[in-house]
């Protein structure tokens, strides 16, 4: 699977609206419609009378993701749900799921406004869906964002977080505040700034949803690299008569005076890596200590 920068899946998001057509406003009811989609099937199991749901949405497109993932929700009779708005109405999409979200009669608390509210409700929460921000963050989350963050990762529930968890970006630092996700639902294309080690932690279990964005624009995007997991690297079955001589031979030149743990970590992996024989190549000073290992 092709994995990118933010940056690279932003030009992508951009080429699908102006190359193809794809209004961005049914890129993000396709993402919301599939993030539910998930979050109905593999968490919510159990059923609306016992999942009280705060849909946490910023101002961004990523605010307008998790807003139709609370239509989705309150559809599917989720009455024990509320949204929490933190910041200004955003862009014209996001003040459109607002709206929406209104006329529905899904009940909306403001940060900043209803915060003793905000507070006993996510302390009461059985899920929560993080969608403060997005890709598009850059520095540290400040205010409000930092505020609610702080409370979210506080709170006992299922923390799934919507492409990203706020509070992650290309320049994260981990004195930085982040949403501790369990899930990251992650849309288009894996993200790098997922697998980096001071952020892996964050991103919790990642699953990858694809929301209809043209094939070609996925398949080998300029600047993309690729990402491998244990089943891509899955190693077959030994053959019952297969030995020694039919596993390969692989030479290891390692080690000097002073680092013969080199020299020895090496052959010794390549032999678990199942190679069939393994000669270590060394001087005289490494072999004296090496050979008996």
């Amino acid at each position: 699977m092709k994995i990118v920068s933010s940056e690279l899946m932003s030009d992508i998001d951009r080429q699908a609206i102006e190359s193809f057509d794809i209004p961005g406003v049914l890129l993000m009811e396709n993402a919301g419609i599939k993030c539910w989609a998930y979050i109905n099937d593999h968490i919510s199991a159990d059923g609306p009378a016992n999942k009280n749901i705060v849909i946490v949405a910023g101002s961004g497109n990523n605010g307008g993701d998790v807003l139709v993932i609370a239509r989705q929700a309150w559809i599917s009779g989720f009455r024990t749900m509320k949204i929490v708005l933190i910041g200004d109405k955003g862009n014209d999409m996001v003040s459109l799921h607002r709206k929406i979200c209104k006329n529905y009669g899904i009940p909306i608390l403001i940060y900043g406004k209803d915060d003793n509210k905000i507070s006993s409700t996510i302390r009461s929460s059985g899920i929560i869906i993080d969608g403060i921000t997005g890709t598009g963050l850059r520095g540290v989350l400040r205010g409000a964002a930092a505020s609610i963050v702080s409370l979210i990762n506080s709170s006992s529930a299922v923390r799934i977080s919507i492409d990203i968890p706020s509070g992650l970006g290309e320049d994260f630092k981990p004195e930085y505040p982040v949403i501790k996700a369990d899930i990251t639902l992650t849309i288009g294309l894996p993200k790098t700034v997922l697998y980096y080690p001071a952020m892996r932690s964050s991103a919790g279990k990642i699953v990858v949803l694809s929301i209809g964005f043209p094939p070609s624009l996925l398949e080998d995007p300029v600047g993309a690299g690729d990402l491998y997991t244990y089943k891509d690297l899955f190693l077959p079955d030994i053959p019952d008569w297969a030995y020694k001589g039919t596993r390969g031979h692989t030479a290891v030149f390692a080690g000097s005076e002073g680092t013969v743990g080199a020299a020895v970590l090496s052959a010794s992996a390549a032999g678990r890596a199942r190679s069939g024989l393994v000669t270590l190549y060394c001087d005289s000073e490494v072999y004296k200590i090496a050979a008996p290992q």
